[in-house]
This record gives C-alpha cells, structure tokens and sequence, in this order.
C-alpha cells in the first residue's frame, strides 16, 4: 500500500515528466513556465544554504539552474524527475566561483590597504625627516 505522500509525490514527478516533455516535443514555454513556476522556491532555498545566504548569489544560481534546465531538458531525458541530482552541479561550481571571485577581492582590497598604510608610513617617515633638519 502507497502512502498519500508518496502517490502525491509521484503524481508531482509524472506531471513534471509531462512539461518537461511537453517543451522539448514542441517548445511550450508554458510547460516550461510552470515547471520555473512549481520548483523556483525550492531552487532558490537550495541556493541561498548553497551560496551561505548570498542572495545575489543565490538569485545567479536560480537562473542558472533554469537556464541549464531548458539547454540540457532534450538530454535530461524523462529518466530525472525535476530536482535529481543535475541541479547540485550548477549549486556547487556557482558557490565555489562565487567564494573564489570572493576570496580574490578580499584579498586584493587587503593588498591595497597594505600599500595604502606603507605610503602612509612612508609618507609620514618624509615628513618627519623634513621637519628635523
């Protein structure tokens, strides 16, 4: 015997095999609408714990998945019911070149600052030199 979660949960998995080959069979962007439109919170909550609450991060990553959905949907083939385990690819690299690129600016706006205290000091050594003689 079947729980009712589960039977709603398949039904949920049969009617997005039914959009998803709806769009590719004849490029219903109203099948594809609805899928966006029945799995975008889940996306983006994914996302945000993903992108560690970066919500512009998070937004990318959205796009991205949907976009990566509708290029790979021929390919993706009806065998994955909607979230399966493509959609943690475009997750995972989009937070680690986030935190990357984010790890590269801190590190340059460190790098300046040194420079910036370095002139200063020296800057300063100058003056001091100045007023002694």
């Amino acid at each position: 015997m079947t729980s009712p979660a589960r039977r709603t949960c398949e039904a949920d998995q049969t009617d997005d095999m039914r959009l998803l080959r709806a769009y590719v069979e004849s490029g219903s962007e109203q099948a594809f609408a609805r899928l966006v439109e029945r799995h975008i919170a889940m996306v983006h909550s994914a996302a945000l714990r993903q992108c560690r609450h970066d919500r512009d991060a998070a937004h990318d990553v959205t796009q991205v998945v949907f976009m990566l959905l509708a290029k790979k949907a021929p390919r993706i083939g009806l065998v994955h019911c909607f979230p399966a385990g493509w959609s943690g690819d475009p997750f995972r690299r989009r937070s680690q070149r986030r935190a990357e690129s984010r790890r590269k600016r801190h590190e340059a706006h460190a790098a300046s600052l040194r420079e910036r205290e370095n002139a200063m000091k020296c800057a300063t050594g100058l003056r001091r030199t100045r007023t002694r003689t």
